[in-house]
């Protein structure tokens, strides 16, 4: 502690006590937030009104005990701007303190807060303590990894791929299958991939394969509608539809052709380049 902060409480053992506990607390507040490092502008800016805040308490009490040296001196009569008021202002530092930390300069402010209520010293910290939070610079918070509650005997350990939608889900810890997953449409779950309660991606492709063989025969099949000029039955209109509810509808069978083309080269390029892994090379599931 200070030896400012024990003039100021012996001085107003409740005023001081009082002032230095709000001043603390402040400190202590910008501090933690600090700690170490800002992650955010609003961050530094909390923890620069804290020492703001701290330093108002200071300047507060210094102001009180201004005012008591007036009244002590001159009497608690006295008239504002007298020419004994105007004499005890020229005979002691200017009480023109400023309102903000940021203002605070020594030569101009370190008498008034020494004389008066001793609280120079403690001052002069916050703005030697302001001056470096607005240097610190901002940095980016590291990330927390993400993990998956505390593990049971039916929690799986590994993660692994679908081997139809390539997305990363957990694999069953007694199957090495994956999990039952689908696609959502507008935030519901919309249907299931097929490639659910299969073995992932890392460990088999036999799924792949047989996605290769299921989409030749649909490509064929849409080659010779097109042969014929037949379209693609889509479907029923819906209540929304431009076309009257219930009306059926067709597409062009081209289309279909290129979304069956496009996954026989994407599904066969993964058969041309896949290797097993083992098991216990897969990504773990990380539990608290």
């Amino acid at each position: 502690m200070y030896n400012g902060y024990v003039d100021m409480i012996n001085n107003n053992k409740e005023g001081g006590k009082m002032t230095y506990q709000k001043y603390a607390e402040r400190v202590k507040r910008a501090e933690a937030i600090y700690n170490g490092q800002f992650y955010t502008k609003s961050a530094k800016k909390d923890a620069m009104d804290h020492l703001n805040r701290a330093y108002s308490e200071l300047n507060d009490y210094a102001q009180d005990c201004y005012r008591a040296k007036v009244k002590e001196e001159l009497g608690t009569d006295y008239r504002y701007m007298s020419p004994e008021h105007q004499d005890f202002k020229n005979a002691n530092p200017s009480d023109d303190t400023p309102y903000d930390l940021h203002n605070v300069r020594e030569a101009k402010h370190s008498e008034f807060f020494t004389t008066f209520g001793n609280v120079w010293i403690p001052i002069k910290n916050l703005v030697e303590l302001r001056a470096f939070f607005k240097e610190a610079e901002i940095v980016a918070k590291p990330k927390k990894v993400k993990t998956e509650g505390v593990r049971t005997e039916r929690s799986a350990k590994y993660w692994g791929h679908c081997q139809l939608c390539n997305r990363r889900h957990k694999i069953d810890v007694k199957t090495n299958k994956i999990a039952d997953h689908g696609y959502t449409v507008e935030g519901w779950r919309s249907g299931s991939c097929s490639g659910s309660h299969a073995l992932p991606l890392e460990l088999s492709c036999d799924l792949v394969k047989e996605e290769i063989v299921r989409l030749k025969e649909a490509l064929a099949q849409y080659q010779e509608m097109e042969r014929q000029g037949k379209k693609v039955f889509e479907g029923l209109a819906g209540r929304w539809s431009t076309q009257e509810e219930g009306t059926p509808i067709y597409g062009e069978p081209s289309k279909y052709i290129k979304y069956c083309e496009h996954d026989i080269k994407a599904y066969e390029g993964t058969v041309d380049k896949w290797y097993a892994l083992n098991l216990e090379d897969l990504e773990e599931v990380l539990y608290d």
